[in-house]
């Protein structure tokens, strides 16, 4: 039993008055000691029983005196801290100020947390100490409160930062794979998510298009790569328009049936919109674990997949635009062979052979588009040409062959001021007809100076025109065709490209 009766020198020292000189408290320590608004308290070094306690630790404490008498100060610890009780009392320093509030237990069960202020002293002749406990629970609570505050705002800043950033970085992608993959990526890595899924919702089906840290459980059979686009919880926000959140998934009256049990913890899913309806679906797990999103996350990504359809908006915008445009470019060059009796055909081959040439070698994407808009665009000039020189079923005279070559030089003053085309493009409208030698035109450059996309063109064209039949001209042979070309190599073309050229291609 905790409350044994104290030893009996400690009874005798209770019932007398404080201030006795066996006691070891001088008569002002004893008043100062009854008085003291904060719960104090002495106790045996050996035994850990109470020796004497004030009338505020009974208040606070809940104990009568006569009942803390028989009592250890084990009896108002909680089990687990009787280590770090036993240590205190055992280092014996003369005075000891904890670091880190101890945990008092009250009559009535509740929990205090207290700083205590512990001095070596003498009662009755034993060893002894002499305790006041401020009750710190409210200010460690506040304390706690606040810090759990601050956690929340640093979180809260943290998911603004990364919207921000990616409303920024969503500014420079501008093809819509690449945006869908960049935006599950994000969106895992803000929510502390563990995968992401962004479903196409086509023909009544909803078909994973996109997936991020998914792969092994789409293998297990854990995420659905197609369903009916009225099933599950995509269906159910499909149809709502509205997102869901899933704190635990195979509690969700809308979890599909083929996945419960699969270790899908949380599961948060967002409809995503295009043209003012529901397109495509995008679903944020854990797998094995579930979490838990404030109203504040859930706002965040809201926000996330609002940014995300406004860029895909933009990039579906600019990719109508560009097909636009690129279609523009394309019968330009359509006109322009019909015009000049070119070989029907001649724009969307040289197009072709030009970009895949380049990409054998190795040009990024941009250069490629780049290449394509030159190779549409290359005889633009030839607009200029008149009629009765471009149309003339025989041999040029030298003053007519002149007007001719004039059409490079047309072709980029008429493409001059078109601010977005790229430096490739019109590199091959003016320099299309440069030699390796410096004997071409209309600058007569030489060498490395020739710029690479109108090197590279100027073995598709010549190839094509080579191997068309022309009204001047009878259509070459494919032995003979690269048999001019590899002879041309280091005069009129780049020896390290023509014998690139004749490796990649054999006709």
């Amino acid at each position: 039993m905790p409350y044994d009766d104290p030893l009996p020198d400690a009874r005798s020292a209770a019932e007398s008055d404080p201030a006795v000189a066996d006691v070891g408290l001088s008569e002002e320590q004893a008043k100062l000691f009854r008085d003291l608004p904060l719960p104090a308290w002495v106790f045996d070094e050996e035994t850990l029983r109470f020796l004497d306690v004030n009338d505020a630790a009974v208040a606070i404490y809940g104990h009568p005196r006569e009942r803390f008498l028989r009592m250890s100060i084990r009896d108002i610890r909680p089990r687990e801290d009787a280590d770090r009780v036993e240590r205190h009392v055992r280092s014996r320093t003369e005075r000891y100020d904890a670091d880190e509030p101890w945990r008092h237990r009250t009559a009535d069960g509740r929990l205090l947390e207290v700083a205590i202020d512990s001095h070596a002293t003498r009662w009755c002749g034993r060893p002894a100490r002499l305790v006041v406990a401020r009750d710190v629970t409210r200010p460690n609570r506040a304390a706690r409160e606040v810090e759990a505050l601050n956690r929340r705002l640093a979180e809260e800043a943290r998911r603004y930062q990364r919207l921000a950033a990616f409303g920024a970085a969503i500014e420079t992608i501008h093809e819509v794979d690449a945006l869908v993959r960049h935006g599950l990526e994000e969106l895992t890595e803000l929510l502390g998510m563990d995968g992401a899924g962004f479903y196409d919702l086509h023909a009544g089906e909803a078909i994973l298009r996109h997936a991020f840290r998914l792969e092994e459980r789409r293998r297990s059979g854990a995420i659905l790569t197609r369903q009916t686009s009225d099933s599950g919880l995509v269906g159910r926000v499909a149809a709502t328009g509205r997102p869901e959140w899933t704190p635990v998934y195979d509690r969700s009256p809308y979890a599909a049936s083929r996945v419960l049990g699969r270790g899908l913890g949380s599961q948060l899913t967002l409809p995503v919109q295009e043209a003012g309806r529901v397109a495509y679906v995008l679903g944020v797990v854990t797998f094995d674990r579930t979490v838990d999103l404030d109203e504040h996350a859930l706002a965040v990504a809201r926000a996330f997949v609002h940014r995300l359809e406004n860029a895909l908006d933009r990039v579906r915008t600019l990719g109508e635009i560009r097909a636009t445009r690129e279609a523009t470019f394309r019968a330009f060059g359509v006109a322009l062979e019909a015009r000049n009796y070119e070989t029907a055909g001649h724009t969307d081959r040289v197009s072709d052979r030009a970009v895949a040439f380049a990409r054998r070698l190795g040009l990024p994407p941009e250069e490629l588009r780049a290449i394509q808009w030159g190779a549409y665009l290359h005889d633009v000039g030839k607009l200029a040409i008149p009629d009765a020189i471009l149309l003339k079923p025989g041999r040029l005279t030298p003053d007519e062959f002149e007007v001719v070559r004039q059409h490079a030089d047309i072709g980029d003053r008429m493409i001059r001021d078109l601010a977005f085309l790229p430096a490739a493009t019109r590199q091959i409208v003016r320099h299309h007809h440069e030699r390796w030698d410096g004997g071409g035109y209309p600058d007569g450059l030489a060498g490395p100076d020739v710029p690479l996309p109108a090197r590279l063109f100027a073995l598709v064209d010549v190839h094509d025109a080579l191997r068309r039949e022309r009204p001047y001209k009878s259509a070459w042979s494919a032995e003979a065709t690269r048999e001019e070309i590899a002879r041309c190599a280091g005069t009129q073309f780049d020896p390290a490209l023509t014998t690139a050229f004749l490796e990649a291609f054999d006709d």
